[in-house]
This record gives C-alpha cells, structure tokens and sequence, in this order.
C-alpha cells in the first residue's frame, strides 16, 4: 500500500484515493469493475459478507456473515434468473 503523505507539503495524492467517493476520479454506481474481491457489502443492512469457497456446479448461500457454495437441494427446483447487462459509454 502506498505511504500516505502530507499533500499540503507537496505530497502526492495515493491513486486509490482518487476512485474513492469525492476523488477526482471516483468509480460511479454505473461503472462495470473486474476486480479480486473478498468481501461484499450487500444492501439491506449494509452487511459486509465474506466470500467463501464455491466449487463448480455450486450456488451461493448466505451462512451469516458470510457467502458460501451450497448444492442442489436435490428434487426442489433452483429458480434462475438471468439478467443482461448493457455498457454505457
């Protein structure tokens, strides 16, 4: 992580503070990101989840605090939906 310095003494400005809300070059809610994550805040309380592991052919399963993969409940239908997705430029 970069050293944060003094930008009052001539300092320069850490780049990830410039997507941050506010920045110069904040990340809109709009915005498509690729990114590694590990946690994800969802809307309702807001409540940062952990993501755990989900092998293939898994659906996500909320365990708390946490994101985990779960298997076909057996002979219960899985309801899917699918949504599409459009750039904006």
């Amino acid at each position: 992580m970069p050293t944060i310095r003094d930008l009052s003494q001539g300092g320069v400005q850490p780049h990830e503070s410039t997507h941050v809300s506010g920045g110069s070059d904040a990340f809109l809610s709009t915005d498509l990101l690729e990114a590694i994550v590990k946690r994800l805040q969802e809307s309702g309380g807001p409540t940062t989840l952990t993501l755990g592991a989900v092998a293939d052919g898994e659906f996500l399963q909320r365990s708390g605090s946490s994101l985990v993969g779960a298997s076909s409940p057996g002979t219960t239908p899985l309801e899917v939906k699918i949504v599409r997705y459009q750039t904006v430029y």
